[in-house]
């Protein structure tokens, strides 16, 4: 298991970009950047569209930008279900009501035998999610800068436990 740390909430590109160039050099890092991102968006930030073009990679943007049917997902599954996105974090439990915990947040990753290989271009990690009983798969494709970028991340967005 690997865990990377978030040092809090993005408040710009500057800072998504700022972390995305020191953690995205793994598959796990772009992953956890992609938690990041998709923060800010649970967390109605006006730019998390464009932090989230900045994690996913190009097959996923359409001109720039998140391409529509994303859009539309994520509008579906995270209005009022932000503890989605919460629940990939050290400390927000279904018990505690997904509460944020204190940054830095924790997203703890892993991978099985079958997640490919980093020299492939192309890496399957499971994002730890304490709302589901299994990590949640993210597939992510290394850019020809070098970084990780999310490229199958619909688990992501589905449910989880209800609030005890």
């Amino acid at each position: 298991m690997t865990t990377i740390e978030i040092p809090k909430p993005i408040q710009n590109q500057g800072e998504l970009l700022s972390l995305q160039s020191s953690v995205a050099t793994t598959p796990e890092g772009g992953a956890a950047v992609l938690v990041a991102a998709l923060l800010a968006w649970a967390q109605d930030d006006p730019r998390a569209e464009v932090y989230l073009a900045s994690a996913l990679d190009a097959g996923q943007l359409q001109c720039g930008q998140i391409k529509l049917i994303y859009r539309q997902r994520l509008a579906r599954q995270l209005k009022g279900g932000e503890h989605i996105v919460h629940s990939y974090l050290e400390g927000a439990t279904p018990a505690n009501g997904y509460r944020l915990p204190d940054p830095p947040y924790r997203v703890s990753l892993s991978r099985n035998p079958y997640s490919g290989e980093d020299s492939s271009g192309r890496v399957k990690v499971f994002v730890a999610c304490s709302g589901a009983a299994t990590p949640r798969p993210v597939t992510l494709k290394r850019g020809e800068d070098g970084l990780w970028r999310g490229h199958e991340w619909s688990s992501l967005l589905l449910g989880v436990a209800p609030v005890r």
